[in-house]
């Protein structure tokens, strides 16, 4: 074989190799703006509402289920789902917090990353019979991870004015009182804001769902 034939073949495989280099990252490129594409709000359930405006929480100090103190800054570095309720709620506090043990479970069963598990907290909005010693047996009946928090009334007021959470006491003079409250559960991002909730009706594996979209968006945006 001549030397210019052998140069001729020399360039021709330099040639291919570059085309299939450039093919190769065409379709990695396509791949990933696929994957980015497909996380988008419009995926998200109709119970799901994604703030526009992550919403920044005030100060606040709180006495968490073991009688330690919880404020801002242990919301920061982790997700967080946020229910607010009282440990005599016959009906809607412990069918929400079952399902987010059930959300939990579903997320830790079948995401490798276990920095995307949020930490589910359930803060009293019936300080007066909910001490730190009744909130630990309460939550700990649902899950030994989960985070029960109580305070002043008007630090309760403070903050579920702050979420957009409400309730009402009906009746204080006898022990047997009930709370009328709202059951929306509130996600907090790791950098202590309040980025979604999720209204009833709850369904498990809808949260869970919806809740690695609003991590990924979430994490597109920080990137």
């Amino acid at each position: 074989m001549s030397n210019s034939s052998r140069q001729y073949g020399r360039s021709a495989n330099i040639l291919l190799l570059v085309i299939a280099a450039l093919a190769i990252g065409i379709g990695f490129y396509s791949y990933q703006n696929t994957q980015t594409k497909s996380v988008s709000a419009d995926n998200l359930q109709k119970a799901t509402s994604l703030h526009s405006n992550p919403r920044t929480l005030p100060s606040f100090s709180l006495i968490n289920h073991l009688n330690k103190s919880f404020s801002n800054q242990d919301l920061v570095g982790s997700w967080s789902m946020v229910f607010f309720g009282f440990t005599n709620c016959p009906d809607v506090c412990p069918l929400t917090l079952s399902i987010l043990d059930q959300v939990t479970s579903e997320l830790r069963n079948n995401d490798t990353n276990s920095l995307s598990v949020p930490r589910n907290i359930f803060i009293s909005v019936d300080p007066k019979r909910d001490q730190p010693e009744k909130l630990k047996e309460y939550v700990e009946h649902f899950n030994d991870d989960m985070i029960g928090l109580t305070g002043s009334k008007e630090q309760i007021d403070s903050l579920t004015q702050s979420f957009g959470a409400i309730y009402a006491i009906a009746d204080n003079t006898t022990g047997n009182y009930l709370v009328d409250h709202s059951a929306h559960i509130f996600v907090i991002a790791p950098d202590g804001k309040m980025v979604a909730l999720f209204s009833t009706p709850h369904d498990a594996k809808i949260i869970a769902n919806d809740f690695r979209t609003i991590s990924a968006l979430y994490k597109n945006n920080k990137s």
